[in-house]
């Protein structure tokens, strides 16, 4: 789990067993969202994004830092993934990435204009659907490019920030 500690030690693992703290890792920026685990396996990744606009890779079994990317500004969404392993995370900045589970690097990204604070939701098809700060629900094609948007909200508040759902 991420904390909202400043400094480096803000991301734990526990053993649920025993309580035991396994490892302790972090960047300079806290954590709002929940991490992903990429595996249920040991060789897995927890990929986690902070207020310091880095999005963090790290060993499940050792909290070893795998790799970092950095958006343009903070990360408040937490991470989906793909049918193919590729990391989904959204950023204040206004862009939806797609990130390569394995070196960190942007297979693409997609620009809202408008600071996401959404975590999205990756259907069977690998369309992700997110909110957008000007009251968006943007849904995007597993290529990053845009499937449909919908303005939900036209008041002047209409921050879409709550996280989509999906169902039948």
């Amino acid at each position: 789990f991420g904390t909202c500690f400043m400094a480096l030690k803000n991301v734990f693992c526990y053993d649920t067993g025993s309580g035991r703290k396994q490892w302790t890792a972090g960047g300079l920026g806290t954590n709002a969202a929940s991490p992903l685990l990429t595996s249920d396996k040991d060789n897995g990744a927890l990929v986690i994004g902070g207020f310091d606009g880095f999005i963090r890779a790290y060993a499940q079994d050792s909290g070893k830092e795998l790799w970092k990317f950095g958006a343009r500004d903070h990360i408040y969404a937490s991470a989906a993934q793909l049918s193919d392993g590729t990391i989904i995370i959204p950023s204040a900045d206004g862009s939806i990435y797609a990130i390569d589970p394995k070196s960190g690097t942007q297979k693409w990204a997609f620009d809202t204009l408008e600071p996401i604070r959404s975590s999205p939701a990756v259907d069977g098809r690998d369309r992700v659907y997110v909110g957008s700060g000007e009251g968006r629900l943007y849904c995007v094609n597993p290529d990053g490019t845009l499937r449909w948007a919908y303005r939900c909200i036209i008041d002047d508040r209409n921050d879409l920030n709550a996280s989509p759902a999906l169902g039948g």
